[in-house]
């Protein structure tokens, strides 16, 4: 596989947005992901975007307005979407087929939500051999507690959990929007050691 990096937006859907509860600190997610974004556009890096086909009274239903990618992220001409039907972005979406056509072998994934599509994509990207990048600041969850644990710690324990998933080969590398550097040549594959 290829080393060339791409940008992959999983399901930064309207429907997050305006659905009850909301997501949590939703302005500052959408600054993070559009600074990448542009970011990744003006260093001719391919944006691809998921957006989650959500069934009758989904959040992000298809067919609705709510089931379109933000507008603030509104894709351009360039950018790449793929519609999908699994909180794995890989299952019967087409998209490593895509990646593959285009030479991608190092996702930087952003998106909603933390601990379902975010975390079970980043989790089939690393085993499928891409290298892979969860950009620390740039996936959302719900603004609600979840089995008591607020949506902050959530976030956080997500960051944690996945900078210690892997193969023998390579670990998912998770780095803040600040730290990123689409073109580098020499991004580590594993997290630094943490103290037990």
């Amino acid at each position: 596989m290829n080393d060339a990096p791409a940008l992959l937006v999983v399901d930064v859907q309207r429907g997050y947005f305006t659905g009850t509860p909301g997501l949590y600190r939703p302005d500052h997610f959408l600054d993070v992901v559009a600074g990448l974004v542009d970011r990744a556009r003006a260093e001719a890096v391919p944006v691809v975007y998921t957006r989650y086909m959500g069934e009758q009274g989904n959040m992000v239903e298809v067919g609705t307005p709510a089931f379109e990618i933000h507008d603030r992220l509104t894709p351009d001409a360039v950018d790449l979407v793929v519609d999908k039907r699994s909180t794995d972005s890989f299952h019967d979406s087409g998209l490593h087929d895509l990646l593959r056509g285009l030479g991608v072998g190092h996702l930087y994934v952003v998106g909603c939500l933390s601990e379902l599509c975010v975390d079970t994509t980043c989790r089939r990207a690393v085993g499928l051999g891409y290298r892979t990048t969860l950009v620390a600041d740039g996936h959302a969850t719900v603004d609600a507690p979840l089995e008591g644990v607020p949506p902050g710690r959530r976030a956080a324990l997500m960051n944690r959990v996945l900078s210690r998933v892997g193969t023998a080969e390579q670990m998912i590398v998770v780095r803040s929007a600040a730290e990123i550097d689409f073109l580098a040549t020499n991004i580590l594959t594993r997290n630094q050691p943490s103290p037990p």
